[in-house]
Formats: C-alpha cells, structure tokens, sequence
C-alpha cells in the first residue's frame, strides 16, 4: 500500500495561500478597495474558524461584521445560482484521473448553528433539529469527497432547506457524482444520514454503503431483543 506524505497547513498559511489564489482570479467584486478589504474578512473568518465579527477585531484594517455581511448578503441573494456555481468549479478542480477506476465516496453532513434573527425571506434556508451549540437553528450541508492520492477532493456539495428530510437533501449529491461519472465502489455515510428512506433509496439504487446505526428504542424489559434499533 503507497503511503503518501501527510502535512497540516495551519490557520495563517491557509489565510495567506487563499488571499494569494484570490488574487490571481478575475472576481467580479464592486468597488476594488473596499471589496478587497470585505474579502480579507471572509477569507480570514473562514481560515480562523471565527465568526465574521471576531475576525473583524482580530485582523488589522478590516471592516467591522455587520459591513461584511451586508456585503456578502447583496452579492449572495441568489442562493441556487450560487450553488450551481460552486459545484461547477469544483467539477473544474477535480483531480486528472478520477473517473478512471472505481472510487470510494464519503458523503459528511454539516451542519452550522445559526444565531441570528431569521427573517421570513430565509425562512427556507434555516433547518430545525436537536438544540446544539445554543440554538435549534441550523444552516446544513451534504459534502461529497473522495481521497485521490493521499489528498481529499471535494466533488460536490448541496445545502439542506428547512422542512426537508436526509433523503431529499442526499438525494441531489448523488445526482451530481453520477453528472460527474464517477463510478462509485463504496459510499461512506455521515450517522446523520440514518434514515429509512436513504436505506431503501441506496439500496434500490444498488449501491453499496456503509452508514453507523443510530440505536433508537428503549432496553428490552425481557429477554428476546431491543424493540428499537
């Protein structure tokens, strides 16, 4: 088995080699200065893991939260353009080579706690679950990828709408890996996808997978077996 060297870029080496890419691609951002200085913000949010307004106090010379979000709320109205976007680059980036042998997928479920007001417009994008993090409010996401020689590559990725069950949110991943033609040997299923309907949706469509059961039920009061899970 080829063992592949293994390295972990920090939070600055990610900020920096981000802003560097940045730099070299044509984005169509209103107002160079102080779109520039908004996507510093972004970029230096995403890298840290910090909210948009930690980053703001922590990074020198950038615009405060509220101005970085009202930015990006303009730009990212059209949430489904946006994702078509998105996927399109990633099928652009996939590695050479990767439809030519069988591949094992993982499919992971992301789900990111959202504190904010919801308003009525986005009442669609906000999932409801189990209270996490200090709050029952979710923006959620299905994220395919593959390891390609030693490195992971994201294929796809599809968000989640409020009042929509694991199915219909894993259902327009798999859409996309066949789009692609990818030839899926095994798929990897976060636990969060444990549901019925992806059982028999995987199973009918004849692929194999391998998904960590929930256990569900209460202890047996007798002998003879859980009533649940």
């Amino acid at each position: 088995m080829t063992t592949y060297p293994q390295s972990t870029l920090q939070a600055p080496e990610v900020y920096t080699l981000t802003m560097n890419t940045l730099a070299t691609l044509p984005l169509p951002l209103p107002g160079a200065m102080q779109s520039r200085a908004v996507l510093r913000g972004w970029v230096f949010a995403a890298a840290s893991r910090l909210s948009v307004h930690q980053a703001g106090d922590q990074l020198a010379r950038a615009p405060s939260g509220p101005t970085v979000l009202g930015n990006l709320s303009s730009q990212c109205s059209d949430l489904d353009t946006r994702a078509g976007h998105r996927n399109a680059r990633l099928a652009r980036l996939r590695p050479k080579g990767l439809r030519q042998r069988g591949r094992r997928v993982a499919v992971d479920v992301i789900a990111l706690p959202y504190h904010e007001t919801l308003d009525e417009v986005h009442q669609d994008e906000v999932c409801r679950s189990k209270a996490k993090g200090g709050t029952t409010h979710f923006c959620t996401y299905a994220t395919a990828y593959a390891v390609v020689r030693g490195r992971r590559s994201t294929l796809a990725r599809c968000r989640g709408r409020a009042k929509q069950s694991m199915d219909h949110g894993l259902r327009p991943v798999l859409a996309r890996l066949v789009t692609l033609g990818i030839r899926l040997t095994l798929l990897l299923l976060d636990r969060g996808l444990y549901r019925v309907r992806v059982r028999q949706d995987l199973s009918t469509a004849a692929w194999p997978f391998i998904l960590p059961a929930v256990k569900r039920g209460n202890q047996p009061p007798a002998p003879g077996g859980p009533p649940g899970t």
